[in-house]
């Protein structure tokens, strides 16, 4: 289970899927502009893996790199539900049935200087799924895979 280890997540762990015997792992999602702001589509990511689409459950890791502590805005958008941690504290749930939009939920952090740990668990329903991030912050803040 990555919740259990999200202060520290082992990258190279692998856990059950829930679909039979396939173990799955944390992998390098690319993000496209295809709906006019940075997303993952994950059916689109799921269907290029040949995994089942609908009901499933991603976790999305993303480093946020500050160059000061300060307070900032996440601006999540989820398809559909969502969760947030951020240095492996919960931040933010919303529990929802949507299409995935740039900004739906908005949540104030405070950035600890250097790198900070973001990650976010999106529950799917049905087809379409995606989520987004982007952080407003005064003092750039950059967000990397590794």
């Amino acid at each position: 289970d990555p919740e259990k280890s999200l202060e520290q997540p082992d990258l190279n762990a692998e856990y059950a899927s829930g679909m039979g015997n396939r173990k799955v792992r944390w992998e390098v999602a690319a993000s496209d502009g295809a709906l006019g702001f940075a997303g993952i589509d994950t059916v689109q990511f799921d269907r290029a893996k040949k995994m089942r689409s609908n009901d499933v459950v991603h976790y999305l890791l993303v480093y946020a790199d500050s160059l000061a502590e300060q307070p900032a805005e996440l601006l999540i958008g989820s398809d559909d539900g969502c969760k947030v941690w951020l240095n492996g504290r919960e931040i933010h749930k919303h529990d929802v049935t949507r299409a995935l939009g740039f900004g739906q939920d908005r949540v104030t952090v405070k950035l600890k200087q250097g790198r900070n740990l973001l990650v976010m668990k999106v529950v799917n329903g049905g087809n379409p799924g995606g989520a987004s991030l982007a952080i407003k912050a005064d003092t750039p803040v950059e967000l990397k895979v590794e």
